[in-house]
């Protein structure tokens, strides 16, 4: 009767304590035939292949020239030709070019001008002296 009634070893505690934490990691764990038909092999393949095509996209994108719209002036340049002339314009004549690639700029992404208010019943400096 004595051993129902005794307290339990520091050392049974440490074993109860490892085997229910490697049964709630093995549990907790995602198992491989889950994780097999969760995605399955042919949607990882068309992801792959959607992936490999938007890389392509982009890569074209980036190395060819072409027209956007010829209405408004906006062609599509390689992007090695594109910085090589913002560099060279920003070199030659520094407050020129900065203004040439503004104008650009604003041309392809219209800045909105800030209202300006003129009205003189706001508070004025003389109030906090």
């Amino acid at each position: 009767m004595d051993r129902l009634t005794s307290k339990p070893t520091p050392l049974a505690g440490f074993v109860l304590f490892v085997v229910g934490l490697a049964f709630i990691l093995y549990v907790a764990s995602p198992n491989e035939e889950v994780r097999s038909l969760e995605l399955g092999e042919e949607r990882a393949n068309e992801r792959r292949a959607a992936r490999a095509e938007v890389d392509s996209v982009g890569t074209t994108e980036l190395s060819s020239y072409g027209i956007i719209d010829a209405e408004t002036g906006r062609y599509r340049l390689s992007i090695d030709r594109t910085m090589g002339l913002m560099v060279r314009d920003w070199r030659n004549d520094s407050q020129q070019g900065r203004e040439a690639f503004l104008k650009r700029v604003e041309q392809v992404y219209p800045v909105a001008q800030p209202e300006v208010e003129s009205s003189t019943s706001g508070p004025s400096l003389d109030q906090f002296e």
